[in-house]
């Protein structure tokens, strides 16, 4: 007959009957119940303070939570999201860096980390977002995975930005911060010196890109020999008698498979870029 299986309840239970028991080495029962002395003594003093009943489970909210939005901004986001499930938050980045664009040029490279709207998965890193910034030429680079110091730059800028900004201010509501915002913005710009740049002003470093923002964008078009398809709904692509997925983000896209200098190895592009690699000989 095999060993009945011990709820949770009943282990935490069984514990801290065995250690209120008058000579128990509570070290002893942490290693072989394997908890730490210090959730060991937490479920001691509330089963001597409520019994059974303190031995279950607690709501971990935070009693107060003073940066939690109001409620009227809370209401209009949820109405939101109930009526566009399927939105995220790929459409409005766009649409503010589209003013960016606008207003200072593209940028030849925009290097990102990997979580949403900017990635989705190690094997598929395109989003609609991304997919879109490589359709009007702008390069896409991610961080590697877990490594935060590779966009070090940036971390440390929102280090700077919580220092000189943010610590010791408390802001009434969200449209009171945008002010507060631009104005550091300016000082940070146009006032602050940075060492990096040899305690120069980023406007007298900065130059406006050359690259404007392509208002009409034409069909995409491949070379003769390329073998061209049509991402479908899922991601995926036939070739070869074979489905074979390049990422959602590209659904709806023609993408170009072209051969490599090594037998059957052939490349996939999207535009200009390189954004899959398929080995025909580890797929059969």
């Amino acid at each position: 007959m095999p060993f009945r299986k011990v709820s949770v309840m009943e282990s935490r239970t069984e514990f801290v009957k065995l250690a209120c028991q008058e000579g128990a080495i509570i070290r002893q029962l942490c290693r072989r119940y394997r908890v730490s002395s210090a959730t060991a003594y937490k479920w001691i003093r509330r089963y001597r303070e409520a019994g059974e009943a303190g031995l279950t489970e607690r709501s971990r909210r935070p009693r107060n939570s003073p940066n939690r939005s109001g409620p009227e901004f809370e209401g209009h986001v949820l109405r939101i999201r109930a009526e566009q499930s399927a939105w995220g938050a790929g459409e409005t980045v766009q649409q503010h860096l589209t003013s960016v664009f606008r207003q200072y040029g593209l940028p030849l490279r925009m290097t990102m980390d990997n979580g949403a709207p900017w990635g989705s998965d190690l094997l598929h890193r395109d989003t609609p977002i991304t997919v879109w910034l490589r359709r009007i030429g702008v390069r896409v680079s991610h961080s590697r995975p877990y490594h935060p110091q590779t966009q070090g730059k940036d971390e440390r800028f929102h280090r700077t930005l919580k220092v000189e900004l943010l610590r010791g201010r408390n802001f009434d509501a969200f449209p009171a911060i945008q002010p507060a915002m631009d104005n550091y913005r300016n000082v940070y710009n146009q006032r602050r010196p940075h060492q990096a740049i040899d305690m120069e002003t980023p406007v007298r470093r900065y130059q406006v890109s050359p690259r404007n923002f392509p208002e009409f964008l034409p069909p995409i078009e491949y070379g003769n020999s390329d073998e061209v398809r049509t991402v479908d709904e899922k991601g995926k692509i036939s070739f070869k008698g074979r489905k074979l997925s390049v990422g959602k983000g590209f659904r709806g896209y023609p993408v170009a498979l072209r051969p490599t200098e090594k037998d059957g190895i052939w490349d996939v592009f999207f535009c200009c870029d390189s954004i899959a690699q398929i080995d025909f000989h580890s797929l059969q």
